[in-house]
This record gives C-alpha cells, sequence and structure tokens, in this order.
C-alpha cells in the first residue's frame, strides 16, 4: 500500500512538472506592420510607431516580396509571427511597399561602355547599369573621379540614376626642350 501511494505521488509530481514546463513555453501568435530599420544574418528590427521589435529569422521564415527580390531598409513590411519566452520568431515576411533609396558612391572609373560604367573607390570596384534613365554629366573616361547615384545593392549590379564627373584625369604634361 505504501509502495502504491509513492508511485501515485511520484505520477503526480511528473504530470505536475509537465503541466508547469507547458506553461512557461506557451506560443503565441500576432502580426506586426511598420518600417525594416535593421537586417542582420539572423534577425530584422521593424518600427511600428515609435515601438521597435527584433523578429528572428529562420530557414523556415517565409518572404513574399512582389516584385523585387530584396529587402531595403526602410521598406514597410507586415511581420506575422509566434513568440517562444521573450523571444518573437517571424513566420511570414511581407513586403507592402519597396523603398528604393538613392545612395551616393564616389570613385575613379576603371572601365566605362555604353552599358555599365565600373568604378572603384573606398577599397571596393562596383559595375553601375547605365540606361536610358541615367543623366551623365560630361564625357567620362578612365580615370575621371565620379559621383554615381545609384539604387539597388552594390553586390547586385546597382543602377545608376545619375554620374557626375567630380575630377577629369590629369593628362601628363609634355615638356618641351627649350634652346635647340
Amino acid at each position: 500500500m505504501k509502495k502504491t501511494r509513492m508511485i501515485i505521488l511520484s505520477a503526480l509530481l511528473v504530470m505536475l512538472a509537465l503541466a508547469m514546463s507547458a506553461c512557461g513555453s506557451k506560443t503565441e501568435t500576432g502580426e506586426m506592420s511598420g518600417k525594416l530599420t535593421e537586417a542582420m544574418e539572423n534577425s530584422i528590427v521593424v518600427d511600428a510607431g515609435g515601438q521597435s521589435t527584433e523578429f528572428i529569422t529562420e530557414d523556415s521564415t517565409v518572404y513574399y516580396l512582389g516584385n523585387t527580390d530584396h529587402l531595403t531598409l526602410n521598406d514597410e513590411i507586415r511581420v506575422e509571427y509566434h513568440t517562444k519566452g521573450s523571444k518573437s520568431y517571424a513566420d511570414v515576411i511581407t513586403l507592402e511597399k519597396h523603398v528604393e533609396e538613392e545612395l551616393t558612391f564616389t570613385g575613379v572609373i576603371s572601365d566605362v561602355n555604353d552599358e555599365r560604367v565600373t568604378v572603384t573607390g573606398n577599397s571596393l570596384t562596383v559595375e553601375f547599369i547605365k540606361n536610358g534613365d541615367t543623366s551623365i554629366g560630361g564625357d567620362m573616361s578612365k580615370g575621371d573621379e565620379v559621383e554615381v547615384v545609384y539604387t539597388g545593392n552594390l553586390s547586385e549590379y546597382p543602377v545608376a540614376k545619375s554620374i557626375k564627373i567630380v575630377k577629369e584625369k590629369e593628362e601628363p604634361k609634355q615638356q618641351t626642350v627649350s634652346g635647340i
């Protein structure tokens, strides 16, 4: 009889422990829309009206990006998520409004043709796409220092919106011998 009570008491303690651990890892779901303010390797931060929330992204996170293939800081996004403890995990990220920010890159032209211009600056060489919308200020040639206003990602052939010559390449002056 005493042995039966011990077994019942042990079983009750195990059940109580399991019930308490299940309460501590309660999973909640939610949705948040806001501006993408940070993007790291395994997480993003979304600002919704002054409240910033970090979401952990995993291999199972689903992205709906519409006509683009990437997110950019300041994009308007919606995150469907679940929480475990104090952490929020992104289940679905949907792009609501893509923001193509114009950025500037300054450097020296290392190659130029009708469709592209390659610029080296800050220990980085970038090939920019030129198109019919690209505004070009001057006759560019190798060695000119330029300022490129572009959209897109530097690692994926960004599109040049405008290219302005900051300083033309200095041609070596020919010296003449006088008195001969």
